[in-house]
């Protein structure tokens, strides 16, 4: 069967990389993916344009921090990044309700609230730590869950 002709050269490679990057993590044990994570972000992340987007938006947000206490914050920035990045082919590896596990989940019986209620419900998040668990929290909950994003 014929490739989809929406399908380009560019998202070939696209996919084949996250394939790569999914199998390679995939294959480390947890902790040490998340920490691999880090170390490639830390690494990589102030190579990119959106490292001087982050110095210069934290340089608005904190007027009076020195420029090493901005850079200190844009490296865990890039840290926490990787580590989520690290993660991903893990998730299902977190039992969200383990005690003395990875997280903590406040408020769990409001989850259970909306589950016996039979109605949904809207959860909204930022992107703080490793975002994705979220989702993963709420459907080990038992909760059918569906997720959208703004970019």
């Amino acid at each position: 069967m014929p490739a989809p002709t929406h399908i380009t050269g560019l998202h070939r490679i696209e996919a084949a990389a996250f394939d790569l990057y999914y199998r390679h993590f995939g294959k480390m044990p947890l902790d040490r993916a998340s920490a691999a994570g880090a170390d490639w972000a830390v690494r990589i992340g102030p190579l990119l344009s959106a490292h001087q987007t982050a110095l210069s938006n934290l340089r608005l947000a904190f007027p009076n921090e020195s420029a090493s206490w901005r850079a200190q914050i844009a490296r865990e920035m890039w840290a926490g990044l990787g580590r989520t990045m690290g993660e991903f082919p893990h998730l299902h590896e977190i039992n969200a309700y383990e005690d003395g596990g990875r997280i903590a989940v406040v408020g769990a019986e409001r989850l259970d609230a909306v589950k016996a209620s039979d109605k949904g419900a809207v959860f909204i998040s930022g992107h703080f730590a490793n975002w994705e668990i979220m989702a993963a929290a709420i459907v080990q909950r038992g909760v059918v869950c569906h997720v959208t994003y703004r970019p």
